[in-house]
């Protein structure tokens, strides 16, 4: 059972509601971030209860989000990493339109100057994601990732940075080591982002 889920049955064992919200709420924001909707959306079920002082009602649910789990990890694995992104553009409708030759003045200039800075340092941050995975650097994972989704977030290549928000939940649940089977999901899906944003100033 991932450590944050432990704290959870610990805190609620104790009777500390505000903990196990606490850690509820920590646990919604992560799984928001890889569009796990249905650990999401436990979670929240569970938030109801404690809000309406009903502790047991939250413990009773912690099994379903354990198995919420281990679905959503499943269905990662057993995907094809070329079939992951399939139906999922590569960089965001907006970002792709302002980069577009037939757009003009200042916006395709700050596009053209997100574009060229992404293609130079995204690569240098897979590799140190790279280097913090065989580190089994925590710490290490979750750093570079963040500042590797906010790269993302700046040219909307949202399904890269879901693939990267994976790589920073095993390392916020302490499993570091398991972020190691996301780095080929990544590298593949940040080739096809930098081959959209170069056929987009072709």
């Amino acid at each position: 059972m991932p450590s944050r889920i432990t704290d959870i049955a610990t805190a609620a064992t104790r009777g500390d509601a505000a903990r196990v919200t606490e850690r509820l709420s920590g646990l919604r924001r992560l799984v928001d971030a890889v569009g796990a909707a249905r650990i999401g959306a436990v979670a929240a079920a569970m938030e109801a209860e404690v809000a309406a002082d009903r502790l047991e009602g939250a413990t009773a649910r912690l099994g379903s989000i354990e198995h919420a789990f281990l679905e959503a990890r499943q269905a990662l694995e057993q995907a094809s990493p070329h079939g992951l992104p399939a139906d999922q553009p590569a960089i965001g409708n907006h970002f792709a339109d302002q980069l577009s030759p037939a757009k003009e003045g200042a916006a395709r200039t700050l596009a053209q100057k997100l574009a060229g800075s992404f293609a130079a340092d995204a690569p240098k941050r897979l590799a140190d994601l790279r280097t913090a995975v065989a580190d089994a650097d925590e710490d290490g994972v979750q750093r570079v990732a963040q500042t590797f989704k906010g790269m993302c977030g700046l040219i909307g290549a949202e399904w890269l940075a879901k693939l990267v928000a994976l790589a920073e939940a095993d390392a916020r649940l302490k499993r570091v080591t398991h972020a190691e089977r996301y780095l080929e999901h990544i590298d593949l899906e940040l080739g096809r982002v930098l081959a959209a944003l170069e056929s987009l100033q072709a």
